[in-house]
């Protein structure tokens, strides 16, 4: 399955609401009603599914960092990871194994190790998420 990406995102946060607060509701005591949009619903269940997946791959830190040192090197072996994460080689094989499940990278064995490159396509996505400042 494939899914395409937004390649790049813009968030504008400037009339989100403050924690606590009510937005207010056009439809309650001004006579007014709910303007109902019409929605395009592309995000299927199972697109849905695969994308929850990807997302939980890249909640961890250190799944982030793998993507970025992976990226930069274009092909490196798990053995190569350890010194620079401060993770165990088997905490590195679990953090690349829920990578390569969500799809975001590719193994080659040779030998006893194996060497992890990103799946095509993901190289675009990662250089956009690690340009991304905190939004406040």
């Amino acid at each position: 399955m494939h899914i395409n990406i937004i390649r790049s995102m813009s968030i504008d946060l400037s009339n989100s609401q403050k924690l606590g607060q009510k937005a207010a509701n056009p439809s309650l005591g001004l006579g007014m009603q709910c303007e109902h949009k019409q929605i395009i619903d592309d995000l299927d269940e199972s697109k849905a599914e695969v994308l929850s997946q990807i997302f939980r791959a890249l909640s961890d830190p250190a799944r982030i960092r793998i993507l970025a040192l992976v990226s930069s090197a274009g092909c490196l072996c798990s053995c190569d990871l350890g010194k620079p994460l401060g993770k165990s080689q088997s905490t590195i094989s679990h953090h690349t194994t829920v990578l390569f499940e969500a799809g975001l990278i590719e193994g080659e064995k040779r030998g006893k190790w194996t060497y992890w490159s990103l799946k095509p396509g993901v190289a675009e996505i990662i250089k956009g998420l690690l340009q991304l400042d905190r939004v406040d």
